[in-house]
């Protein structure tokens, strides 16, 4: 389990990253929109977390694969194949309320993992 417990730490630093970028550009969903260095840090982290789950995916097996997983893969592959139409404010509440949400997910599970050794 040691190679799943370092993929779900580097999620973990890559919501820290996100988290990052709100105290450097702003807390706010009219700075995210109208900034494209703040969206595309952003939106790299998202893709580079959405890529990590994936890995996981076939690594899980059924004990914590979810749709909540599922749905994280997703929005990978949205932000992959439809960046020139990807809509910036959508992806708002994913950073504001997704990303503290699933780096606390990632850490349960890695005490889960690290209990289980």
């Amino acid at each position: 389990m040691k190679l799943e417990v370092q993929i779900l730490q580097d999620i973990v630093d890559y919501c820290d990253e996100i988290e990052s970028d709100l105290e450097y550009f702003g807390d706010d969903v009219e700075a995210f929109v109208d900034n494209k260095r703040f969206q595309r840090s952003v939106e790299f982290c998202l893709f580079q977390i959405g890529e990590k789950v994936k890995s996981l995916r076939s690594k899980f097996g059924s004990r914590y694969m979810t749709d909540y997983w599922k749905k994280i893969a997703g929005m990978r592959d949205v932000i992959g194949h439809g960046y020139d139409s990807f809509d910036h404010e959508s992806v708002w509440p994913i950073v504001k309320n997704g990303i503290p949400e699933l780096r606390d997910i990632c850490r349960g599970v890695i005490e889960d993992l690290d209990g289980n050794d």
